[in-house]
């Protein structure tokens, strides 16, 4: 005799699915700003995936971006302002990082045949960008710790929920 107990799945919600993607790109990061702990090959190539969890981070977001950008001349919260230019800041320093860590491939332009030599100022320029970013990414989970801390009880340890689910 076999019984059949069928249990409904519920989807994901956008907060879990925004929460699970911010996971992932916060490990990327910290996975990416680390390369005397993964070796620069790692680093490089860990680096280039990181993007599909930001860009995931950046649409789950853009609703935010587009509404703030909209309301940007009009009265808005101090918070809701510097969040804004905080967060376009370390978007910039991102884009520089990013491009300028590819401009002193070691592993990935030579894996893909291109050879490159190696400039120090791109190489300074890198250093000081990322090492911006880590900063930058300290302060942006500072100001959504609440999220962050509501969220992860919510999600992780369930605190909070009914039966695994959101209450």
């Amino acid at each position: 005799m076999t019984i059949n107990i069928e249990r409904k799945r519920n989807p994901l919600s956008s907060t879990q699915i925004q929460f699970l993607a911010d996971i992932v790109l916060f490990v990327g990061i910290v996975w990416a700003l680390m390369p005397q702990a993964t070796g620069i090959p790692l680093h490089e190539w860990g680096s280039l995936l990181v993007i599909i969890p930001f860009l995931v981070h950046l649409v789950l977001d853009w609703q935010w971006i587009v509404s703030v950008t909209k309301r940007f001349l009009k009265r808005q919260p101090g918070e809701v302002r510097f969040n804004y230019f905080w967060n376009w800041f370390q978007f910039v320093m991102m884009v520089i990082a990013s491009f300028s860590g590819i401009l002193i491939s070691n592993a990935v332009l030579p894996a893909l045949g291109i050879p490159i030599v190696v400039d120090p100022f791109w190489l300074e320029v890198h250093l000081f960008s990322a090492n911006s970013v880590m900063i930058m990414l300290g302060v942006h989970l500072a100001m959504h710790w609440q999220w962050i801390i509501v969220n992860f009880k919510r999600y992780i340890l369930h605190y909070g929920t009914k039966n695994g689910v959101a209450a």
